[in-house]
């Protein structure tokens, strides 16, 4: 065999693999065989034209316009744009809690005795919010990101906390408020919120997923391609007598196949789990796939003449 002539076979596992990129564009019926539509006889149409039609990155991208996710602020549920309360706090989502250390704050009389907020307040209550203007408390959770058809207290949304006496009890105060539904459902809104940046997105994700599928199903297919093509060089028989799953001598073909995945996870992972017509494996395919082997190495010879 001449240089020339290995270099067009060698050739061939990649075509074969381009136009059998992901199994999913190929349909195939219940004996294995490539429906008239996605043929892998397509390859007839010339090389140039396969690697232009199966590009990698276009299918990638192309499927991924598909799952665009929205993941702005408004793709947040019962996110405001502009909340409500007084200006000295925070307005939107990109602001953060408002929490004024002073000195000294505003004192009320309550209960006989003047009281007022306190700094030490914040530690504990990330989400809590402190208007000077009216020397009250906000709940910025609750603000920014309550949940849709909920009902987050007044006092802390709009109106404003300032029982300063009840404002630590056990019972009262900011704790009765931290244990309301309504409260715990904005707060894990805010922190899925908050985290959204450092979790890949879901469009990327998706992409990353396909990219991995096709990758793995050119891996396999070029094993499948490597097989025959091994086999007919060598000038091996293919088929067996007995081809079933408990078969000791299922043919030179499946032998070796069933080889690679021993030592190949990814080839053995998709001879055991993928269905009968989707492992690339029946006589039609294997015909089909020599057919084009012979055929495209006589086009280069002809073309050479």
């Amino acid at each position: 065999m001449t240089p020339n002539m290995q270099s067009r076979i060698d050739k061939i596992k990649y075509c074969i693999c381009c136009a059998l990129t992901d199994t999913k564009t190929v349909e195939t019926d219940a004996n294995d065989t490539p429906s008239e539509a996605s043929s892998v006889s397509d390859v007839d149409d010339g090389w140039d034209d396969l690697l232009a039609t199966y590009n990698d990155d276009d299918d990638v991208d192309s499927d991924a316009e598909n799952f665009i996710v929205d993941e702005t602020e408004s793709s947040f549920p019962g996110v405001s744009q502009v909340a409500q309360g007084p200006p000295d706090i925070s307005q939107t989502i990109s602001d953060a809690p408002a929490q004024p250390r002073l000195s000294r704050y505003p004192t009320k009389l309550q209960a006989g005795a003047k009281r007022s907020f306190h700094s030490a307040w914040y530690t504990g209550n990330n989400w809590l919010e402190y208007s000077q203007q009216e020397d009250a408390a906000f709940c910025y959770a609750c603000r920014h990101f309550a949940v849709p058809g909920s009902n987050p207290d007044k006092a802390f949304t709009t109106v404003g906390y300032s029982n300063w006496k009840k404002a630590m009890f056990k019972d009262g105060g900011f704790s009765s408020h931290c244990k309301a539904d309504c409260h715990v459902e904005a707060y894990v809104a805010w922190k899925d919120y908050e985290n959204k940046d450092s979790r890949p997105s879901i469009l990327q994700q998706l992409t990353d997923e396909q990219a991995r599928q096709i990758q793995q199903n050119r891996q396999y297919l070029g094993a499948v391609v490597d097989v025959l093509k091994y086999t007919a060089l060598h000038r091996l028989t293919l088929r067996g007598h007995d081809e079933g799953a408990e078969s000791l001598n299922a043919g030179n073909f499946l032998d070796i196949l069933k080889l690679l995945g021993k030592y190949d996870d990814n080839v053995g992972k998709k001879l055991t789990d993928l269905p009968g017509n989707a492992r690339y494996t029946s006589s039609d395919v294997q015909n089909e796939v020599l057919g084009i082997m012979a055929k495209m190495v006589k086009t280069d010879i002809a073309g050479e003449v």
